[in-house]
Order: structure tokens, then sequence, then C-alpha cells
């Protein structure tokens, strides 16, 4: 018997759109692979609201409050595997 190893590591590759107000509140399309029901999103160090997994590859979310600044865009599946797009959103 083969075993297979599935990599199941998120992985972030769009975010839309790409800029927002520091002020928050924006609808945003976060784009990739491996996400999971229950997934977190991250905008630099501050956690999107409203997050929802729409399917393996998009989550919808609404960014917070943030000082103006270019950011990673990150997902955390809750098995703690996570996926970053360095430079993402800019605030």
């Amino acid at each position: 018997a083969r075993i297979v190893a599935i990599d199941e590591t998120p992985t972030v590759t769009a975010v839309e759109p790409e800029s927002g107000s520091p002020g928050g509140y924006e609808a945003v399309t976060i784009r990739g692979a491996n996400f999971q029901a229950g997934a977190l999103a991250y905008f630099g160090d501050v956690a999107a609201n409203d997050v929802a997994v729409v399917d393996a590859t998009t989550i919808t979310a609404t960014t917070l409050a943030h000082p103006a600044a270019v950011v990673a865009v990150r997902v955390v599946n809750p098995d703690d595997r996570a996926g970053t797009l360095d430079g993402g959103f800019t605030y």
C-alpha cells in the first residue's frame, strides 16, 4: 500500500479589493486554496470581522480599523495551519 500525504495548508493568492480605508468596515474577498470551515482571517495583526468560508477557495470578510499601512493577509484554519499573502492589503 502506498501512503500519499495531502498538504492541506491554506494558501492566500489574492485579496479583492487590494486596498481600503484605515477606518475599516470594508467588505473583502480572500482567494486561495484549502480554506476550511471555521477559518479565521487577519489583516496584519487585526482579526477580520464577519469571516465566512464560502468554499475551499473563497472567504468573505470585513476589515476592521487599522493604521495606514501595507499589511499581510493571513488565513488560519481550525487545525492551526496558516497561509499568508505578504503585502496583500493596503490601508
